[in-house]
């Protein structure tokens, strides 16, 4: 994986978590010298369709008038040199991102998400699982309950089902982490702690020891039936500042964005969230 972050797909949809997402992009950007491509995605009134025209025109205006104006309100002198493009796109959100990563040079995505006060529905947004659930490229999510002025990262919790590509991964962390001098744990849960799960923990911290990692994290192993609840409750003793979590191929994906699983995920998403696929 390209360690390098040059350009940083921001989705935006004027909210206030579009708000902490761009301030946490802001200074990501600022951090690696990067780009910030803010796009907004006009999705077309179809029950409006006599006037369907007139009215992506209304939206898109607005749209710029607001991109503008979370820009004038939010780049302030910190980020001056920090250079942002802005862009629209008609259609439906989800397929338009997920086909500016396709064919864009994005190396990460950076976007907000509803968080706790969307709990009756489900944790994200539908945009933000489609998003997070199909990127080729890392994804930042931002939850709206994040309304600290600092966005810094301290801790960085890993959490590893000790697959094959999971020290790769790691390897793109410990290069986040260098960008804020964060910590990294590393925690791995699992249903049965037997004697084929000690090896596999074993070959695992081998492989992160031939990294040679700046700091080289230990790795806890906690043993629970439900993983979610099992990190919920690590995090509720252990606050992490960011949550890393490794998307295997949809699985981990879909247990999260499950609605029997939305209480399980109360206790810990309160802090950014970083998915690699």
């Amino acid at each position: 994986m390209n360690h390098a972050i040059k350009h940083i797909l921001l989705p935006v949809d004027f909210s206030g978590y579009s708000n902490d997402a761009f301030r946490f992009a802001l200074d990501l950007a600022k951090k690696n010298g990067s780009t910030i491509n803010m796009l907004h995605v006009v999705e077309p009134p179809y029950n409006f369709a006599t006037a369907i025209e007139g009215m992506t025109q209304i939206m898109e205006k607005n749209a710029i008038s607001k991109m503008d104006q979370m820009i004038n309100n939010i780049q302030t002198s910190e980020y001056e040199d920090v250079e942002i493009n802005t862009g629209i796109k008609h259609g439906r959100t989800t397929r338009e991102l997920l086909e500016r990563i396709k064919k864009n040079s994005v190396d990460v995505v950076v976007m907000g998400s509803k968080g706790q006060s969307g709990l009756d529905r489900a944790v994200f947004g539908s945009v933000s699982t489609g998003i997070i659930a199909d990127s080729t490229v890392p994804v930042f999510v931002i939850p709206e309950d994040d309304k600290s002025e600092n966005l810094n990262i301290e801790n960085i919790l890993f959490t590893t089902n000790l697959r094959e590509k999971d020290p790769e991964n790691l390897s793109y962390v410990d290069f986040i982490a260098s960008l804020y001098d964060a910590k990294i744990e590393l925690i791995h849960i699992t249903k049965h702690n037997d004697f084929e799960s000690s090896l596999r923990v074993k070959g695992f911290i081998q492989l992160i020891n031939d990294l040679n990692l700046d700091s080289t994290p230990e790795l806890m192993v906690k043993e629970h039936k439900n993983f979610l609840i099992s990190l919920a409750e690590y995090l509720s003793e252990n606050p992490a500042s960011l949550v890393v979590l490794n998307r295997y191929r949809r699985s981990i994906v879909q247990k999260l964005f499950a609605k029997d699983h939305t209480s399980d995920m109360i206790e810990y998403y309160q802090s950014p969230l970083l998915v690699i696929p």
